[in-house]
């Protein structure tokens, strides 16, 4: 009987010595030694040779590259020559007289394995214990096993189970060769000794156990052993187990009957147990969230999340046995649960999941929680409710406020704030995410010496984290309650001592004003919690150490996302599992069936019926699509409406707090800064009477039928201005004269350069300037000719300057009450009509009307007024489209104090319809009406907006019935998303083409053809449309025709 060995050495440089040793030293002498040397890097292979001498039995073989020990294993196989085949690694060694004992056990077997014991021998001293368990294990006598009892007792929950290995078998020649050659020629790795043995197992007829020991297995080497692993190297491990799984799938589909199929399934359940496990046990606990992170990345979130409510569900188990009294490791477990829960990660593809057995796990680990939580009420280890309650007017607190804004500047709000906040607590810290500007600094230090300013990641619960463990538990636990806030919020509108007082009574450990109701968003479970803009801890949590290890084992996240699915949404519930209580201000129950978020799309309600005393800063620059989604767009509106109205609270608070740092078009729609005034009543007059002016810039003397009509609009009280070319004044006195129009405007003469824009910025600077109006008003005739040159009706321009016109002069009653309007509202900067979108206008005014001007409107912004809001080139510019408007003086001053000059602009004929200086100072007006701290709005006179209403309802109403099938969902949001959704990748291509060719032309037309003479341009003008004019026209007739003949 001949032995075939296949020692498989890779990097055991130390040890292959005395592994080759104890195969020299075989009592039995009729064996091959076939030593595979896997492309190891440090001296193996010299060991192997000083080892082996010249010694015939042994052949040495080094593979080209690492293989890993299956193809290692697998290499051997089909190069064995014996009748028995035994594969040891190289950091083991067998008894000396391992061959022989087989030789004679083996004699007359029909068995095709035989199953021998092992010695395990631990590397590290306090592994002894493991390493006993592990050896009785391995040495399981069970006799004899044939058919598929071979695979049930490797593979299931057998009471007298045994492990799989390759190492502590033997196994004939043929049955090797047989198996090997039907498994993978892939490379593998841990636990590929599960897949070889499954294999070799569905091969065999009949399986022996010998009972002795015959190998030493170095418990330790190499992958095995309790020694920590990083996390790199507990990855790949992941993969390959994963791998190993996938690989016994594919043999017992292919070779396997329905017991290994069954085996299959069984490994699904176990293999995990075997990560998770290891997890545990090697795996810094530190590193434990971010390993189960990796897990569930590999195998998906439903098997890692079945994971840790198997072990959730023994360490419960645990818990209760020794009554609470160490439950850090069970909370840790818990909260990488609730992580794991947000994180979806799909299951592979090919790997099957038993739902009801991750079921089951999920509510036997709930299960055990509330039994944990029930025996720990009754213990006196937990508070009373009597305890939890601190006295009414104490004022024992300490308040940790988060602030952040992007330019270091705490806003007006902020000090009334504080003050107020100030009369409830003992001590404040402040921590700053970013900068800080000295102002804001001085402001802090006068109410505390404790301002903390750190590097601008990880949003407000990093800098909670860090002040926490900045004044440390020890300190914490003096006070009753500890507040975490932060400066999203504004108030207070009714004193924070009311809300305290009535918060003292209620015997919870936690709370905070208002709760956001649980509900199901897509595929997302959001749990009831309480929103983290005021959480109030009290001593009861502080002192817990399932508090300080929640903060302590807090990852540094970087994003909003992350931050309120990880923590905000996650804190309320985590705690309350734990069995502490909480509670919040607004009663949420009330609010639960109507909205999740009130206090985002319900604020007046809230404030007006619960005397909720905030209000988020958000209302006033939600994104609209939110708002319009959930209701008719009224929150904002109606909060400001009631805080201006109703109570004592300044609104101007809310104006410095948004107006530096928000987009100006988010706050337009969120506040509806819209204006429609009516042109036959008057509105009630102020207290407040403001100075007015007007100037009308007049270029077209065929219009002047048309500007006088709205020139006489005017109120008398309202002196006029008119800038034109001198050789036009007689004319236009004229024209005064014949419509019997007495008052005697004052003349300002221009240059016919920079059109309308420089009338106003350079010829009439020092009437805006001079100090003697409050309110001037500015209009133009207009004709803008070359859109009629690129194939357009007039009409379509016509009803651009019938618009401009009719919202900036409709009536003497209009004008008059756009000038109370500006005094009823002190912040109010500038009035506009809002941008056409009609004809031809449609595609450059909606969803923006930037052009190609945003660039240039940016520089002229930054650079040269040194203005500094937010800008957007994907949100509409909230400024005077058409250059028709009245403004306050103060708040358009830096742009007449810029110095403007004639020839900043271009001369007539050079301007075109786009991309000059004038068309980007036209899309500037409103963010420099933003950073002096004033809001621009839009107006329409009550007649006009009658147009305005069925143009809207027309334009969407049509752009729905062309989607056709297309449409689904019930909201804009819905049908929004669901359309983008659908649109052909084709269709994507075409509209990127469209759009690239678009931009080049008109860049080409700028810098190429603009600067030429304008008869030439005129010209040029008129051969490139004549094609596309060409087209257009033939695909109408044609249109009409097929129309026809239907």
């Amino acid at each position: 009987m001949k032995f075939s060995i296949v020692v498989a050495a890779y990097n055991v440089a130390s040890y292959i010595g005395q592994c080759l040793e104890s195969l020299i030293n075989q009592t039995y002498r009729n064996f091959e030694v076939i030593v595979i040397n896997d492309a190891s890097t440090d001296n193996t292979l010299d060991e192997i040779y000083h080892a082996i001498g010249d010694d015939s039995r042994f052949s040495v073989v080094t593979m080209p590259i690492n293989s890993g020990s299956h193809l290692v294993r697998k290499f051997g196989a089909a190069h064995a020559s014996g009748d028995w085949v035994l594969f040891v690694d190289g950091d083991d060694d067998l008894k000396n007289d391992a061959l022989q004992f087989l030789s004679e056990s083996l004699h007359d077997t029909s068995a095709d394995i035989a199953y021998f014991g092992r010695d395990v021998i631990p590397q590290a001293k306090e592994d002894a214990a493991d390493a006993n368990v592990l050896e009785q294990g391995f040495n399981t006598n069970f006799g004899s096993l044939s058919g598929n009892e071979i695979i049930e007792a490797a593979f299931s929950d057998n009471e007298n189970r045994i492990l799989w290995t390759v190492i502590s078998i033997v196994v004939k020649r043929e049955v090797v060769v047989a198996a090997f050659d039907k498994m993978t020629d892939s490379r593998m790795g841990r636990m590929q000794d599960a897949y070889e043995f499954l294999a070799l197992c569905s091969q065999s007829k009949e399986c022996i156990s010998l009972g002795k020991h015959l190998l030493n297995y170095e418990w330790g080497r190499g992958i095995t052993g309790s020694s920590h692993q990083n996390l790199d190297k507990f990855t790949q491990n992941v993969k390959d187990i994963l791998q190993v799984l996938q690989e016994s799938a594919k043999f017992a589909n292919q070779y396997g009957g329905k017991i290994c199929k069954q085996a299959v399934q069984w490994m699904a359940l176990q293999l995990p147990q075997h990560i998770s496990t290891e997890l545990i046990l090697r795996v810094n606990i530190t590193l434990r969230q971010e390993a189960f992170l990796r897990f569930a990345r590999i195998w998906g979130t439903d098997i890692a999340v079945g994971e840790l409510n198997r072990l959730i569900l023994e360490y419960a188990e645990r818990e209760r046995l020794s009554n609470g009294r160490d439950d850090s490791e069970l909370v840790q477990l818990m909260d990488i649960r609730g992580f794991l829960c947000m994180e979806r990660f799909p299951n592979p593809s090919n790997l099957s999941v038993d739902n009801r057995h991750l079921d089951l796990l999920q509510s036997s680990a709930d299960k055990s929680i509330e039994l944990l939580k029930d025996q720990l009420m009754k213990t006196n280890d937990t508070v009373s409710a009597v305890d939890k309650t601190i006295e009414q007017d104490s004022d024992n607190r300490l308040a940790i406020f988060c602030f952040y804004d992007k330019r270091g500047h705490a806003a007006s709000f902020i000090r009334y704030f504080l003050d107020d906040l100030m009369k409830n607590i003992r001590e404040l810290v402040v921590v700053v995410n970013g900068s800080l500007d000295d102002e804001s600094r001085k402001l802090f230090l006068q109410y505390t010496n404790t301002v903390l300013v750190r590097e601008n990641v990880g949003l407000d619960v990093a800098a909670y984290k860090m002040a926490l463990l900045h004044i440390g538990w020890e300190k914490l636990r003096n006070f009753d309650e500890v507040i975490c806030l932060n400066d999203t919020v504004l108030g207070p509108v009714y004193p924070f001592r009311e809300m305290f007082r009535e918060m003292s009574s209620r015997p919870i450990d936690f709370w905070g004003i208002t709760a956001y109701a649980g509900e199901t968003v897509g595929d997302e479970e959001i749990p009831t919690h309480l929103q983290a803009y005021w959480h109030v801890y009290r001593r009861s949590l502080v002192t817990s150490e399932a508090f300080h290890r929640y903060w302590e084992d807090m990852p540094l996240w970087k994003s909003y996302a992350e931050v309120t699915r990880k923590h905000e949404m996650q804190f309320t519930k985590h705690f309350a599992d734990l069995g502490f209580t909480w509670d919040s201000y607004v009663n949420w129950r009330k609010y639960a069936g109507i909205s999740s978020y009130p206090l985002l799309y319900m604020p007046e309600t809230l404030l007006k019926d619960d005397r909720c005393p905030v209000f988020k800063r958000r209302s006033f620059f939600v994104p609209y699509e939110f708002t319009f989604d959930q209701t008719a767009g009224q929150p904002a509106m109606d909060l400001y409406d009631f805080l201006s109205e109703h109570t004592t609270y300044d609104v101007n608070y809310i104006w410095d707090a948004i107006l530096p740092s928000y987009n100006i078009d988010d706050i337009r729609r969120a506040m509806h800064l819209d204006y429609v005034l009516p042109i036959k009543a008057n509105n009630p007059e102020p207290d407040i009477r403001l100075k007015a002016s007007f100037i009308f810039h007049i270029f077209f003397l065929d219009l002047l039928d048309n500007t006088m009509h709205y020139i006489a609009q005017l109120p008398d009280d309202v002196d006029l201005y008119i800038t034109s070319t001198e050789d036009k004044f007689e004319c236009i006195r004229q024209k005064f004269d014949e419509y019997g129009i007495k008052r005697k405007p004052v003349f300002i003469s221009v240059q016919n350069r920079g059109r309308d824009v420089s009338a106003l910025l350079v010829a009439a600077r020092d009437v805006v300037l001079g100090g003697k109006y409050d309110i001037i008003g500015f209009a133009h005739d207009k004709k803008s000719s070359q859109n009629q040159e690129a194939g357009h009706h007039g009409t379509e321009t016509q009803g651009f300057a019938y618009k401009l016109m009719e919202n900036t002069l409709g009536s003497r009653t209009y004008v008059r009450n756009i000038l109370r309007l500006f005094a009823s509202n002190p912040r109010l900067g500038l009035v506009c009509p809002p941008p056409p979108y009609h004809a031809l206008y449609f595609a450059h005014t909606l969803p923006v009307d930037w052009g190609p001007n945003f660039p240039a409107t940016r520089e002229l912004l930054e650079d040269c007024l040194n203005v500094h809001v937010p800008l957007d080139s994907s949100k509409p510019t909230v400024s005077a489209i058409g250059s028709c408007y009245w403004f306050r003086v103060a708040a358009l001053k830096p742009l007449f104090e810029a110095g403007w000059t004639y020839e900043d602009f271009l001369p007539e004929g050079q301007m075109g319809g786009d991309g000059s200086i004038s068309h980007a100072i036209e899309r500037a007006n409103g963010y420099v009406v933003q950073s002096q701290g004033y809001y621009p709005a839009w107006v329409m006179s009550d007649r006009y907006a009658r147009l305005e209403v069925d143009s809207l309802f027309h334009a969407t109403n049509t752009l729905l019935r062309e989607m056709g099938p297309f449409r689904q969902g019930e909201t804009l949001l819905q049908t929004a998303n669901s359309l983008g959704q659908q649109l052909s990748h084709n269709g994507r291509v075409k509209r990127f083409v469209r759009r690239k060719a678009h931009l080049g032309l008109k860049w080409f037309t700028r810098y190429f053809v603009q600067p030429l003479p304008e008869p030439v341009t005129n010209v040029l003008y008129r051969v490139a449309w004549w094609p596309v004019n060409a087209y257009r026209n033939t695909r109408n007739a044609l249109g009409k025709a097929i129309k026809g003949r239907k």
